[in-house]
């Protein structure tokens, strides 16, 4: 014959209430509810899984709680253990390592004059005696079943006329309901509801009639948030001038900024215009680029490496003459371009070198890329030996990232001359 439990036919809610007022277990587990009640027992807890936890009150039955209701849970101490006061634990400046202001739990047997050991959740911790800076007992305060005749009742109460004992000695109040000798005895809880007990679960003589009464928690009052009274129509019109005012400001200085972006990026991508020592540049100093571009081209070496040279040395502003040199039909050529612009160093430099990625000539393709990795260093895959395809999808990468740049260093610029403006 298989053994039967009792069922609990209480609401989740009542069910609650009604165990958190029955004696403690010898040695259970505690669960600590938001409400300031707590519960004994065996429990399983499957917060991290179903998000629940399942409290299997002695032989009366289970309780089954949502995450949410739970404050805590505190683990019991192992048998063997006795159980002694519960206290708050303040930890001092010395102690930070423990992780917390404060520890709470049971003191252990285990516990001398240099060390503290408490017994909390999971297990058990030992704090030297010289980090505790304060301790304080706690008191575990449960609500009483009070006795009808008890002039100071509670407001809120259950009248209940029978008392019935258990084989494991726990004491169940309720209104007895009229049943039949082989169904379960059942115990009216005023409207909480009723508590269906096997009958081979209750002592001898464990039915007696014995008024009582049951005292509930008092219902939490949300807090009246005081009403503040409504704006007057003069109120409402400035407040709605005022918003309006703020949008419209908003609108035209966006406006304003993105004209300045647009007109600074276009400064900064063209060929001949935004370096800065461009318009410093004599015709005299002009003519000399031109002339060392042109010598650029040249079938001997030793006009070309001499021109090379040259340009070097003059600076970034050579670097718009440059670009129709890039594309230049002989490879020495475009290999002195390609040379120039990574050892000038300037990151303006970096479209020359982008649109070189996808030459006919390998040595043009690696001299870019030895570019880009200094002027504009990215985690782009790229190699002189990919295939066509593969060089043409790493070059749309860094054009994206060379107008990604180009704009930030317009925004800069625009930002600059703006604060400059408004000292």
């Amino acid at each position: 014959m298989k053994s039967q439990r009792i069922v609990l036919i209480l609401p989740g809610a009542a069910l609650i209430a009604w165990a958190a007022f029955q004696p403690s277990c010898a040695w259970a587990d505690t669960v600590h509810l938001k409400n300031g009640r707590k519960l004994d027992g065996k429990i399983t807890d499957n917060r991290g899984s179903s998000g629940l936890v399942i409290v299997e009150v002695g032989e009366v039955g289970r309780v089954t709680l949502k995450a949410a209701q739970i404050e805590r849970i505190e683990a019991s101490m192992p048998p063997g253990d006795v159980k002694k006061e519960r206290v708050s634990i303040t930890l001092g400046r010395s102690s930070e390592y423990y992780g917390a202001k404060s520890i709470e739990g049971h003191v252990s047997p285990e516990s001398d004059e240099s060390k503290l050991v408490l017994a909390v959740p999971g297990g058990k911790i030992e704090i030297p005696t010289s980090g505790i800076a304060k301790t304080t007992k706690l008191e575990d305060k449960l609500p009483p079943i009070v006795n009808a005749s008890d002039p100071a009742l509670p407001a809120r109460t259950i009248k209940t006329t029978h008392l019935i004992t258990l084989t494991n000695g726990r004491k169940l109040q309720g209104n007895l309901v009229k049943t039949a000798d082989w169904e379960p005895v059942k115990l009216q809880v005023g409207p909480m509801g009723t508590i269906s007990i096997p009958r081979k679960n209750i002592a001898a003589d464990g039915i007696k009639e014995s008024e009582g009464m049951i005292a509930l928690p008092e219902e939490s009052k949300a807090p009246v948030t005081p009403q503040k009274a409504p704006p007057t129509p003069e109120e409402t019109k400035a407040q709605l001038k005022a918003e309006l005012r703020d949008e419209l400001i908003r609108e035209v200085l966006e406006k304003l900024l993105e004209e300045k972006l647009e007109q600074a990026v276009d400064l900064q991508k063209a060929p001949t215009v935004g370096f800065e020592n461009q318009n410093v540049l004599s015709n005299d100093q002009i003519l000399e680029i031109q002339d060392a571009v042109r010598e650029l081209s040249r079938q001997r070496a030793q006009n070309r490496v001499r021109a090379e040279r040259r340009l070097g040395d003059m600076g970034s502003a050579v670097l718009p003459y440059l670009e129709p040199v890039a594309h230049h039909p002989f490879d020495l050529t475009r290999r002195a371009v390609q040379r120039i612009v990574r050892d000038l160093g300037d990151w303006r430099g970096a479209r020359i070198a982008i649109e070189a990625l996808n030459d006919s000539d390998g040595w043009v393709r690696d001299l870019a890329h030895e570019a880009l990795k200094s002027l504009l260093p990215a985690s782009i895959p790229y190699s002189a030996n990919f295939n066509e395809g593969a060089r043409l999808k790493s070059q749309e990468e860094y054009r994206a990232l060379w107008d990604a740049t180009v704009r930030a260093a317009a925004r800069d610029s625009v930002l600059s001359k703006i604060a400059m403006t408004s000292r």
